[in-house]
């Protein structure tokens, strides 16, 4: 049944490519191709996790969600597939970021982090950093107790987390500039790799992959619209340098987990990945055959779905126990034989608990109508033309391109919807693009003299 999951979902992603324009940077090819790569190292090991006989139930899901999210974006595709309008992408006629503010970030990510830093080890009483993360992610974890940074550390850091959203943006489109913006891009590159390595101080290794995925998406746009938008891949280099990246990436994942404090040194690199991508399917198997009493059932509407924005609403206004995960599924650690398995059972066991079998499948389209819709909007955005971001392209580069691959893990989508933490990243964005676009002129004169002159 595993093969017939793995063949279903490529036969998915060869139709969404072909019919959407051979259009790699679509959210359905995002969703599907995830869930493609977790069936095809789950086939890998049926033997070992017992997937020679699946639920059907499950492959219905599978299946059924992935031609669901298909469905919903080729319609929307038919409807507006002629909105984008026809840009240079490689045009010097933009309104241009000064280099000094990109310096003048690049110092204070630098600073903050450092303050965050020291910040996490005054909490864990020690002078190895690696030691201060260990002791801040186990605290969170097991004893869901949580870092009360200072005033002065806390909202910087937290603008410094929202400027990633904007280099994913930036950075490729300078890239597509000419030399003459050689100095924006090595300084773009150096706020990019400092942001991403500035998400470790979290805890966690998701969001380094949400922005490898992000800015490769955002540089697909931009070659796109380099090449009119006539489909296909990246050239071969730019393939490599991300094959490249991304095997890196893997390579070195297990290591991030040791110094994040995840206990990961003794599991075999190979078991680990397919624990990340792979067992999500067997576990899910496994909870639709055997389902257990998940508990916390308060009644009320998509309880699992949104359970970050329930989970907030009931500790921040009705009084619920402060940092208590309320309303989260119970994700119990899982295991076949002698194989760990892990505890993440992709997006749809959200879905599943508050819509069943079928519902689940519906709610799927309710999200690609969503990824649709703020991918429409970004690539028709003026921004590819005048270089001044704007919302619509900041909320899907934010949210769409690693939300929908990372469905196969857990519901990325729709549990970290929050209403209080929404609105101030809309305020960090917001003085984010102040700061960096106040003072950003076009960088043709003669352009500038015949506006003037019209």
């Amino acid at each position: 049944m595993i093969e017939f999951v793995v063949i279903s979902l490529l036969v998915i992603l060869l139709l969404a490519y072909y019919t959407m324009g051979r259009n790699l940077s679509r959210p359905t090819i995002l969703y599907v191709s995830g869930f493609f790569a977790c069936a095809v190292v789950a086939s890998l090991y049926k033997v070992e996790w017992g997937l020679s006989k699946m639920s059907s139930n499950t492959v219905l899901i599978l299946v059924g969600g992935a031609f669901m999210f298909y469905l919903v974006e080729l319609l929307d595709f038919r409807r507006h597939s002629s909105n984008i309008e026809d840009v240079d992408i490689t045009s010097d006629d933009f309104a241009s970021i000064k280099p000094s503010r990109l310096m003048l970030f690049l110092i204070s990510q630098i600073f903050v982090f450092a303050l965050m830093a020291k910040s996490q080890m005054s909490y864990a009483m020690t002078d190895d950093l690696s030691e201060a993360m260990v002791t801040v992610n186990d605290d969170a974890k097991f004893h869901q107790t949580y870092v009360k940074h200072p005033f002065y550390v806390q909202h910087p850091f937290y603008i410094c987390m929202a400027a990633r959203t904007l280099w994913c943006i930036l950075l490729p489109f300078y890239l597509f500039k000419s030399s003459r913006y050689n100095w924006h891009k090595i300084l773009l590159t150096l706020n990019f790799v400092v942001g991403v390595s500035g998400t470790l101080l979290t805890g966690g290794r998701t969001n380094v992959l949400y922005d490898i995925i992000s800015l490769a998406i955002c540089g697909y746009i931009c070659y796109q619209y380099k090449v009119k938008w006539r489909g296909g891949l990246f050239p071969k280099k730019i393939m490599l340098v991300l094959v490249i990246i991304v095997t890196i990436f893997t390579s070195t994942f297990t290591s991030l987990g040791t110094v994040l404090g995840r206990g990961e040194s003794d599991d075999p690199v190979s078991i680990m990945l397919s624990i990340y991508c792979g067992a999500e399917i067997k576990n899910l198997d496994d909870y639709v055959q055997r389902p257990f009493k998940q508990g916390n059932e308060s009644g009320l509407p998509l309880q699992y779905t949104l359970c970050g924005m329930h989970d907030e609403i009931q500790t921040r206004f009705l009084g619920g126990k402060i940092e208590t995960r309320l309303n989260q599924p119970d994700l119990r650690f899982n295991s076949y034989r002698n194989y760990p398995l892990g505890n993440v059972y992709t997006t749809y066991l959200n879905f599943i608990l508050d819509f069943g079998f079928w519902g689940a499948i519906i709610f799927v389209g309710a999200m690609a109508w969503i990824c649709s819709f703020l991918y429409r909007k970004s690539v028709a955005s003026s921004f590819w033309k005048t270089g001044r971001v704007n919302l619509w392209l900041l909320f899907f580069v934010f949210k769409v391109p690693g939300a929908c691959f990372l469905s196969f893990f857990a519901n990325k989508f729709f549990e970290d919807i929050l209403i209080i933490g929404t609105f101030r990243t809309l305020i960090y964005w917001w003085l984010l693009i102040l700061f960096l676009q106040q003072g950003a002129r076009k960088s043709l004169p003669d352009t500038i003299s015949k506006n003037k002159n019209s």
